[in-house]
């Protein structure tokens, strides 16, 4: 590879000013790998499969396969192919927001949600960039493009340029490592034969979102990010948070940013979080001094506000114009909902006969196919037939129940599941037989004050 270094007409040898290198082809080098295009197989292992495809534009696809570990446990990767491809839709609807991202060829129906992700040329990957060694007109080969100091920091402004656009609209990009992050160049197709090419820093863009957590689109599995494998770019909330999903089995700690707590730059005695019930992987501080964000009920958050350094404890409320796909029913066009601002809904009643329409049809399709037995379609011209007859209507022949939990930002409840059909029902819990502590050790670990309690 070579750098071609170019000057501006100097008033005078003093004043020599130098224009920024651009990166070109070395004449004498054989045809780079990281420059090459047509269909290729980028990554193929236990968990995914990413192909370059033979297409103009050039797309990229990702499958992602059932995998088990070592252990003998089965992971269904197709959970973050839907995942990657609700954030991608959202990307697609703001693409004047979302400049920073890799986008999605087209938006993907339901149906193809969970088996591909699908998305535009981003750019060739810092990775494949550290494989290139470039060189300059007038010096030696470098070991890599970023080699040179100015060449370093133009990388890291865009990445936290990339980074801060993503925090904005409160998505969190939990695998940023050196092959998720993208660098086009120019001229593009590479154009060989010693011309110079240049990298895009404006342009650069954070791929590969199936691991990202966001309020929007809330976790129903804990994240696969094996925390015992340390990585540098993880930080140590992060990995606290890893292994407390893993012991419990559910996705909550890593999603527990609900609450803004201020202080007056000092930090919350360790034992008053213990005595609040706060384990570590709820609490931590944010990039602003005396700035925390805990994951709190609405009882602690006020006996948290009362302490002598806290200053203002403050809810995440989601705004009534945030929308979001992952809730029930999944159609925001006709159904703008999210966590805090959710509803009105009406609970279907066995016996019970409402008009169907394209605009309601995502509400009840689950209960008239999946738990009363019928096939639906709905016509291009907006006709919806059940069974090949058309209906205008439909008379549920159960009772269906809505299920709430009692944590609004971290339940897993029917705002994402939907109706739950009576003959789902297999129980009521009615007293708690064991409470666990995440944060505590030995025989600390047991909540004996909750044990044996009835539930109301």
């Amino acid at each position: 590879m070579a750098f071609n270094l170019k000057r501006k007409a100097p008033a005078s040898e003093e004043h020599d000013r130098w224009i920024e290198p651009r990166l070109g082809p070395d004449p004498g080098s054989a045809k780079s790998a990281v420059f090459d295009a047509g269909r290729k197989t980028i990554v193929d292992c236990a968990h995914v499969r990413v192909e370059r495809l033979g297409t103009h534009p050039v797309l990229f696809s990702k499958v992602f396969k059932e995998f088990e570990d070592r252990t003998g446990h089965k992971y269904d990767y197709r959970y973050w192919a839907e995942r990657e491809n609700f954030f991608l839709r959202e990307f697609l609807k703001r693409q004047n927001e979302f400049t920073h991202v890799v986008q999605a060829r087209h938006l993907i129906s339901e149906n193809e949600a969970a088996k591909q992700v699908l998305t535009r040329d981003a750019g060739i990957t810092i990775a494949d960039w550290l494989r290139v060694k470039p060189r300059y007109a007038d010096t030696d080969t470098l070991s890599h493009p970023f080699q040179r100091s100015d060449a370093f920091l133009r990388m890291l402004r865009a990445c936290l340029v990339a980074l801060k656009q993503i925090h904005e609209h409160r998505i969190v990009h939990c695998d940023i490592k050196e092959d998720n992050i993208c660098i086009p160049y120019a001229p593009n197709p590479f154009p060989g034969g010693g011309r110079p090419i240049r990298l895009e820093y404006e342009n650069l863009k954070l791929i590969d979102f199936a691991f990202a957590i966001a309020h929007s689109i809330p976790l129903t599995q804990i994240l696969v990010i094996n925390p015992d494998e340390r990585v540098p770019y993880q930080s140590d909330l992060l990995v606290s948070a890893l292994r407390a999903d893993r012991r419990s089995g559910c996705p909550n700690a890593v999603q527990q940013l609900d609450y803004r707590v201020i202080t007056d730059g000092t930090a919350i005695n360790q034992k008053i979080l213990e005595d609040l019930d706060i384990s570590t992987s709820d609490y931590g501080p944010t990039t602003n001094p005396g700035e925390f964000r805990v994951f709190l009920t609405k009882a602690t958050a006020e006996k948290l506000a009362k302490l002598k350094n806290v200053r203002s404890v403050e809810p995440f409320i989601w705004p009534s114009d945030v929308m979001s796909e992952a809730l029930f029913p999944g159609d925001s066009n006709h159904f703008p909902w999210n966590l805090d601002n959710y509803g009105p809904i009406w609970i279907p009643k066995k016996g019970v006969t409402v008009p169907l329409s394209k605009n309601n049809l995502a509400l009840y399709q689950r209960l008239i196919t999946l738990y009363e037995g019928h096939t639906l379609d709905l016509d291009k011209d907006g006709t919806i037939r059940i069974d090949d007859k058309v209906a205008t209507e439909y008379t549920f022949k159960m009772n269906y129940y809505w299920m709430m939990g009692d944590n609004r930002h971290n339940s897993l409840d029917s705002r994402y599941w939907g109706f739950v059909p009576e003959d789902h029902i297999v129980g009521k819990a009615w007293f708690i037989w064991m409470s666990w502590n995440k944060s505590g050790s030995f025989i600390d670990k047991i909540r004996w004050e909750r044990l044996f309690h009835g539930i109301h």
